[in-house]
């Protein structure tokens, strides 16, 4: 049976490689250089390695720590994917500055992505939680 977090995992890598083939096919639409095109493919692998270690560190912290900690977590690994995030754009606008603008437009358009999806996943979590805590609320009383 899967769970939750099998799902999202499976999901994760479907949307990885339904993205690379279609920039893949239509990079040469969207881009001219090929740096920019592997600097595309790079973000969205970026993107799907941090989400997949989220989800496993989150599902495997969260049976160990209280709910407090549990947000405090949520909100490291935020901070942490926004400061790799805007290292990632650091780094592509100083050192390859090739079709800059196109490239910001695709960037912010798969940050956006995975963020969504992201959230799609924490929701779906926290009713699991809930359901959960009332489930054991209900057994006790």
């Amino acid at each position: 049976m899967l769970t939750i977090k099998n799902s999202y995992l499976l999901y994760l890598v479907v949307l990885c490689a339904m993205l690379t083939l279609l920039l893949i096919i239509c990079g040469n639409l969207i881009f001219k250089e090929l740096i920019a095109i592997k600097a595309t493919v790079a973000a969205i692998g970026m993107f799907t390695v941090f989400e997949v270690f989220s989800v496993l560190f989150i599902e495997n912290k969260s049976k160990k720590q209280s709910p407090r900690q549990s947000v405090n977590v949520l909100m490291g690994m935020k901070v942490g994917k926004t400061l790799l995030t805007l290292l990632f754009f650091i780094i592509y606008a100083f050192t390859v500055h090739v079709e800059l603008e196109r490239f910001i437009i695709v960037f912010l358009v798969l940050y956006f992505l995975y963020l969504f999806s992201d959230t799609i996943y924490l929701t779906r979590r926290e009713k699991r939680l809930k359901e959960t805590i009332k489930k054991e609320s209900n057994t006790t009383q």
